[in-house]
């Protein structure tokens, strides 16, 4: 009988053994040296998305500040004169002008347009269009256009 304790024993020394040197988890130096080698490519990786993301919504700014500057210049040339006259600010744009810009505005709600009127002479009139948006780090950009339309 003493001897089948001593193998009774014996067996759940082995088993304990057993458990203990099983190796179908993962240790937490192992987690944790996973985890690190992740954040080493996580990190550029992610660094580079937002850096693409923002230059590419910097570049739609630009390219949409170049477009309405362009259609106002275009807007101009079509109408009168007199017309021109009434041309004063965002809200009293040539139609082109503004729906071009109300199409703008509803992407990027920080692009804003100034037109500025100023009556050279009786035969002169100088509009001068700014255009102004925040790029990324809060900086504010502006891009100025001046055309004349003359009687």
């Amino acid at each position: 009988m003493h001897h089948l304790q001593i193998i009774g024993l014996n067996l759940i020394m082995i088993k304990m053994l057993m458990i203990k040197n099983n190796k179908n988890g993962f240790t937490l130096v192992e987690i944790m040296v996973a985890l690190g080698i992740f954040a080493l490519i996580a990190i550029p990786v992610y660094m580079f998305f937002s850096y693409t993301t923002a230059n590419e919504i910097e570049y739609h700014k630009n390219v949409s500040a170049s477009r309405l500057m362009e259609t106002f210049k275009n807007d101009i040339k079509q109408y009168s004169f007199e017309e021109c006259n009434g041309f004063t600010d965002a809200n009293n744009a040539p139609p082109n002008t503004k729906k071009i810009y109300d199409e703008i505005k509803s992407k990027f709600s920080d692009l804003e347009m100034k037109i500025v009127t100023e009556n050279v002479d009786e035969k002169t009139i100088r509009f001068t269009l700014t255009v102004t948006w925040k790029s990324r780090g809060g900086a504010e950009r502006k891009e100025t256009s001046t055309c004349v339309k003359v009687k």
